[in-house]
């Protein structure tokens, strides 16, 4: 069984800066340079915010005990919509983790006021992460360069 936990503006700059200094196995984490981007942008943006509104702009950590498998979060939340991401390390695909994770982002959403939860698949033939939404109630929304999900709360 796996957890999500949402990092903290202090968590995400420790991943910025020195990982090792989080309380978690962080070697499977893809932290190549667009993901630090990322960070660096959530970090900025969660600066400005209220710290009520920060876990709709954080990464939230995918737990396989105290291994970190991925990570999966909101874009930022307007008008109870909120756009979700997710990715995992190719050693976790195909178990059912992200599956699991994104579950468990959807019962926080119904808890904290969400109506919407949309997703956008890069590309059609990501099957996997197509199954993953479909698995969790997202319907088909629309086709076009990508395929976009949607799941009303």
């Amino acid at each position: 069984m796996i957890k999500i936990k949402p990092l903290t503006i202090n968590e995400l700059i420790q991943l910025e800066h020195d990982k090792t200094q989080l309380p978690y196995d962080v070697t499977h984490l893809d932290l190549s340079s667009n993901v630090l981007r990322a960070v660096r942008i959530k970090i900025e943006k969660m600066m400005v915010l209220s710290e009520v509104l920060h876990n709709y702009y954080t990464y939230w950590l995918i737990l396989e005990e105290n291994t970190v498998i991925g990570m999966i979060g909101f874009k930022g939340i307007d008008e109870g919509v909120c756009e979700v991401g997710y990715g995992i390390h190719q050693s976790f695909e195909g178990k059912g983790y992200t599956t699991q994770a994104l579950r468990q982002l959807i019962l926080w959403s119904k808890e904290n006021d969400i109506k919407k939860v949309t997703a956008h698949v890069l590309s059609k033939d990501n099957i996997g992460s197509i199954r993953i939404l479909e698995k969790n109630g997202f319907t088909l929304d629309r086709k076009d360069e990508g395929v976009y999900y949607k799941l009303d709360l």
